[in-house]
């Protein structure tokens, strides 16, 4: 059997205001990671070093992994603003000893406004700090939001892997179940780009609104996701980005539909 990372996110965590809390109650639920949402990140009066440092030993005394989902948008911002708090923005990330970091290709560049070009300027200038710490920039497939929004299609991600054409560098993709459902892409997405998926964030919908409820609450058929996910040969983590509240009921679909494909997903305490 194949086993796969259990992560879940602190912003669907009732402590969700407090990190370092949520490091205490992901590791006593028996979470392999815990991603850490929001717009926190660069913003010295919420994050200090000593606070980051606190939440980073916490996670170490309990083995466990830290990821990041930093909510900053930023592209309307003028490039020469954007690229020192992006250099401030893989620092946090990296002293809090996060491997992967989780952006929306939105979040530094509109199509109306540079488009791809200036999305690989923004990470152009983050490649290098992400090479030294040892980090990974997982970009997100997001749903269009009626304006074609920069990772919403299959041609973006074409031109990010021509860019960054190393299949084992710090640009690689994550893949959510809810936005690649309401897309319908999640097909497309793991056939084209199966070898640099590397982390999937796992939520449920109705195929339209992307409401992140437990799968088995919504439509979405998570046995062709994960048949996908097999055929990709995926090793990454599942990020359970839904109610906490939830995360028992929908661990019964996901066994389910990953252990057919011969993924073993271990048991929680919840």
């Amino acid at each position: 059997m194949k086993k796969l990372a259990l992560y879940m996110s602190s912003t669907h965590m009732p402590q969700k205001a407090d990190w370092l809390s949520c490091v205490t109650v992901a590791a006593d639920a028996g979470f392999d990671g815990l991603e850490l949402f929001g717009a926190r990140y660069t913003r010295e009066a919420d994050m200090t070093p000593d606070q980051l440092d606190a939440i980073a030993r916490a996670a170490r005394a309990r083995n466990l992994t830290l990821s990041g989902h930093p909510w900053v948008e930023w592209g309307d911002l003028p490039l020469a603003a954007l690229l020192p708090r992006l250099d401030r923005l893989c620092d946090d990330c990296a002293r809090l000893g996060e491997r992967e970091v989780v952006l929306h290709m939105d979040f530094l560049s509109h199509r109306q406004n540079g488009g791809m070009e200036r999305l690989f300027a923004a990470i152009d200038r983050m490649y290098p700090i992400l090479q030294r710490e040892g980090m990974t920039l997982m970009m997100e497939n997001v749903p269009a939001h009626g304006i074609r929004e920069l990772g919403s299609e299959t041609e973006d991600f074409t031109q990010l892997f021509a860019r960054y054409a190393d299949e084992t560098g710090p640009v690689q993709m994550n893949i959510d179940s809810g936005h690649a459902y309401i897309m319908n892409m999640a097909e497309t997405l793991s056939q084209r780009f199966g070898s640099r998926w590397r982390y999937a964030h796992i939520d449920d919908n109705d195929g339209v609104e992307d409401s992140h409820v437990a799968p088995g609450e919504g439509t979405l058929d998570f046995a062709a996701f994960a048949a996908c996910a097999a055929q990709a040969g995926y090793q990454g983590p599942l990020m359970m980005e839904y109610a906490m509240g939830k995360v028992a009921f929908g661990m019964q679909a996901l066994r389910d539909a990953y252990g057919a494909q011969g993924y073993d997903l271990h048991a929680l305490k919840l």
